[in-house]
């Protein structure tokens, strides 16, 4: 069956074509249903020939998986030749093994993150399309606007970006060198949601595209963010290896969403024997998708909470705050596919308190010598708290992602 796009929430279908879709054009009807567009391919993948290459750009060596290659065929242009000309310098990064351990350590990544990948995803996608249009828009804490600007300016296109106020200086003058034109967005009295998803928001209805890491704007960055696990997977297919878990740290959602996206699809090319038990890590400070995950009692019942969204999704209620700053957002927007994921696999979704997030930090500084943040370690923090609860067991191979590096000494 040829690759298409599915509205999770109200089952419209999108089939390969020349025009641009970023997002269901029902989006925005209706407050109660999560229309969220979901990539869906069936991959034919020769085992033997993914490990044998040599492959190092991600997008190229994977794009068998991408509904962007699947277009760029139909339409008769060269899917590798764009990824090339597009290109701010992607390439595998490293996996560390500590006995059962894995971590993937993106912070050598393009930007200082894993970010970049999600809208290199996009990048391709627009490219393929042969869009015109070059204003992009991004909302951001730091991170996913650094990785945009990146991956915008290789592209040659113009990004506007929305932050919070009191970044660390070195984020600016990263976004100032990567001509990104910045607006910082202070919180509004009685406003509800996140102020700079809210002004990205209307920065999109000026006519601007997302080029954001949220998947109801913007479904092609999750699959961008899939090559992350896609690297981790083939490098323990080489090893004959398999997961039994993966801990995701989560703040919008798109990370660990790309991650359950980019399983299942190995899965069903038949690369792997099993599914790994998705965990979901969130702050006390801010976690939308835990109080979800609480509010759903079965896996009968996410057959309908696309279309009962505002009974389990909704902005927190005050301002969030945390060490992990990078993973506050007030929703969880690709909140979706991570509580299929945690269904599907008797995951969970777990809280991590201010003291086991420095202490994971602490942890991964000291032992492994990466300069990892708090939030990019925060998923380290979710492992530590599950192996003294005994939910997953010592001798289980289980992996975590540190997702950034750090750019200040965050406040105590």
């Amino acid at each position: 069956m040829p690759a298409r796009l599915l509205c999770r929430g109200c089952g419209k279908v999108y089939d390969l074509e020349k025009d641009l879709v970023l997002s269901c054009i029902s989006k925005g009807d209706n407050k109660d249903i999560n229309h969220i567009l979901e990539k869906i391919i069936d991959p034919v993948v020769s085992k033997s020939l993914l490990l044998a290459s040599k492959e190092l750009n991600p997008f190229i060596k994977y794009k068998d998986f991408f509904f962007s290659h699947a277009l760029a065929q139909k339409l008769n242009v060269n899917f590798s030749e764009i990824v090339k000309k597009i290109d701010p310098g992607f390439s595998k990064t490293p996996l560390i093994r500590d006995e059962n351990l894995f971590i993937k350590n993106e912070t050598g990544n393009v930007g200082g993150s894993h970010k970049a990948r999600h809208l290199m995803g996009t990048s391709i996608y627009l490219e393929v399309l042969g869009q015109k249009k070059t204003q992009l828009a991004i909302y951001s804490c730091g991170n996913a606007a650094i990785g945009a600007s990146f991956v915008a300016k290789a592209a040659k296109k113009s990004l506007s970006v929305f932050v919070p106020p009191g970044l660390d200086e070195g984020v600016y003058q990263i976004l100032r060198e990567n001509n990104a034109q910045i607006t910082t967005c202070p919180r509004v009295a009685g406003e509800s949601g996140d102020p700079c998803y809210n002004r990205f928001q209307e920065k999109l209805e000026s006519g601007a595209l997302a080029f954001s890491c949220s998947g109801p704007d913007n479904w092609s960055n999750i699959e961008g963010g899939e090559t992350l696990y896609f690297e981790i997977l083939t490098e323990l297919l080489q090893n004959n290896l398999e997961l039994d878990a993966i801990v995701i740290q989560v703040g919008g959602g798109a990370l660990a969403s790309s991650g359950v996206q980019a399983f299942q699809e190995f899965y069903k090319a038949r690369l792997i024997s099993k599914m790994p038990r998705i965990y979901a890590v969130q702050t006390e400070g801010a976690h939308p998708l835990v109080r979800a995950v609480e509010k759903i009692k079965n896996r009968t019942e996410l057959e309908t909470v696309n279309q009962n969204m505002t009974k389990y999704m909704w902005p927190w209620e005050t301002e969030p705050k945390s060490v992990a700053h990078g993973i506050l957002d007030d929703m969880t927007y690709d909140w979706y596919k991570i509580v299929e994921g945690i269904f599907t696999t008797h995951g969970d979704a777990i809280t991590v308190s201010e003291d086991e997030l420095k202490a994971a930090n602490k942890l991964a500084k000291e032992k492994y010598a990466i300069p990892v943040d708090h939030t990019g370690s925060s998923g380290l923090a979710g492992l530590l708290k599950l192996w003294e609860s005994g939910e997953i067991a010592k001798d289980e191979k289980v992996a975590v992602l540190f997702t950034g590096v750090e750019r200040h000494k965050p406040m105590a």
